[in-house]
């Protein structure tokens, strides 16, 4: 008996035996020639037929074992995120300039995100600018008819929206932080038509600056060396544990292993603001923080802690159903909630006057109330038609000039004969306080302007943070905004 022992089993202690049996001889010199040499062949060859037939049976288990040593970290990333991404077929129709000439089809490619199971994409603006048809190929094999629901052309994001039977896979928005230099990360996308592309780098940098052909400016962005091409863009840059980190956005056409993400803390603030814009339905009269506790009466807490209920006013629709201070909100019709972000999301697509569950817990119990979805205005739109601004909720800035303030609202965006403007308010001033109240999150200056019930032409005083200084001014509503 003849022991052979492969390489990958030797650590294990294991060897197995293979005997090779004798062919019986039972030929003389009466029998056929030509059957002679076949027996002969046999007698030679047989055993190492059989070698190779016993190995390849006994050795299939360690190639089982090798596939699986071979995963490693970047492998399960690609794994858990693969099934959210979508690549994005375009269709642009040019109509034809002369008669007799057929008009031109100009075919596009991007990837997208599924960040809701109810088939939400967020991609870039530039892949959907004025094209006329969107499929959107899921990591099933499926297909479908892509619509688009708000962009932002500034912020170069775009939502679409595909109609799936059931719920989908998602990447969530949830902050991971800021990208580390140095972290690996991984690229997946639709290069060049070549679907479910895997690429890996690092971060190069954060908050880059960049500057368009055009003149648009971007900020704050991220920096990978990881290989991103034409059909990457609105793909997802992930980490290792497979998290969204960025969206990808443009790479330096004049160089190699420079690509930009847009990180995802704030893709998900601009896409609050587009989704306000967009008129859907919210939830009224409530004032929440983010807590980022880890369990609530003993029971862990959705990712990234529970959302509290900081302020309820009892004639809103919140106030209504029951909802009351301290409340802490963990789902809103099966959706789990943990970012005020959770909270709007959970709205998207809802009519003012549908009912809804939301799962609260009070007091370590959990309890069940029923809302009444309230009109189709949230807070930021609210103080984008009667304020002119749009903002997002900054504290370090703020804290740096006046440290007894807890924090500010920093203008975004400033909207042309608003009172904002009149007022003097840029973009990247800070709003700190309106009529002597601090102003923390946009719903505060609804209350103010609500509560305060401020007479047509009355000058309110407000404070901003504007190059490192506290700068007062005042502000006058007309009535008619």
């Amino acid at each position: 008996m003849i022991t052979l022992v492969p390489k990958e089993l030797v650590a294990k202690g294991v060897s197995i035996g293979l005997s090779f049996p004798r062919m019986p001889r039972t030929l003389n010199n009466h029998d056929d020639p030509q059957l002679r040499n076949r027996v002969s062949a046999m007698q030679h060859f047989g055993p190492i037929r059989m070698i190779v037939l016993t190995l390849s049976t006994l050795l299939a288990p360690a190639f089982a074992q090798a596939d699986v040593d071979r995963r490693n970290a970047i492998t399960e990333a690609i794994d858990k995120a693969k099934s959210a991404i979508v690549c994005l077929k375009t269709l642009r129709v040019i109509p034809a300039r002369f008669e007799n000439v057929d008009s031109g089809r100009v075919k596009g490619l991007g990837t997208g995100v599924i960040i809701d199971p109810r088939g939400y994409i967020v991609t870039n603006y530039h892949v959907v600018e004025e094209v006329d048809e969107i499929e959107a190929r899921t990591a099933d094999g499926r297909r479908f008819s892509a619509s688009i629901i708000e962009t932002d052309r500034r912020n170069d994001l775009a939502i679409l929206r595909i109609n799936a039977a059931q719920n989908l896979p998602t990447l969530s928005l949830a902050g991971v932080g800021m990208g580390i230099p140095g972290e690996t990360v991984i690229a997946i996308g639709n290069p060049y038509g070549l679907e479910e592309s895997v690429t890996i780098g690092i971060v190069s940098a954060v908050d880059r600056e960049l500057k368009l052909p055009n003149g648009e400016v971007f900020n704050g962005l991220l920096q990978t060396d990881a290989s991103i091409n034409p059909g990457n863009s609105g793909g997802p840059l992930i980490t290792i544990n497979g998290d969204l980190l960025g969206i990808n956005v443009a790479i330096r056409s004049n160089a190699q292993g420079i690509a930009f993400a847009i990180p995802t803390e704030r893709v998900r603030q601009i896409i609050g603001k587009m989704m306000s814009r967009a008129g859907n339905a919210t939830i009224t009269g409530l004032d929440v923080e983010e807590n980022p506790i880890q369990k609530v009466g003993g029971v862990p807490s959705p990712p990234g802690g529970v959302l509290r209920v900081r302020q309820v006013d009892a004639k809103s629709s919140a106030g209504q159903a029951g909802i009351k201070d301290g409340d802490e909100i963990l789902s809103i019709s099966g959706q789990p909630i943990s970012t005020r972000f959770d909270l709007d999301r959970a709205f998207w697509g809802r009519k003012a006057g549908e009912t809804i569950s939301v799962k609260l817990s009070r007091g370590g119990q959990e309890q069940d109330v029923h809302l009444t979805v309230g009109p189709n205005e949230s807070d930021d739109a609210y103080v984008w038609n009667k304020f002119g601004i749009s903002t997002r909720p900054v504290v370090d800035p703020v804290r740096r000039v006046q440290p007894k303030w807890e924090g500010g609202l920093l203008v975004l965006e400033v909207r042309p004969g608003s009172p904002a403007e009149k007022a003097g308010i840029h973009a990247g001033d800070i709003l700190a306080g309106l009529n002597d109240r601090m102003t923390l999150v946009a719903h505060h200056i609804r209350q103010i302007m609500k509560a305060d019930n401020f007479a047509p032409n009355q000058q309110i005083r407000y404070h901003v943070i504007r190059d490192g200084q506290a700068v007062p001014g005042k502000i006058t509503f007309t009535g008619d905004e």
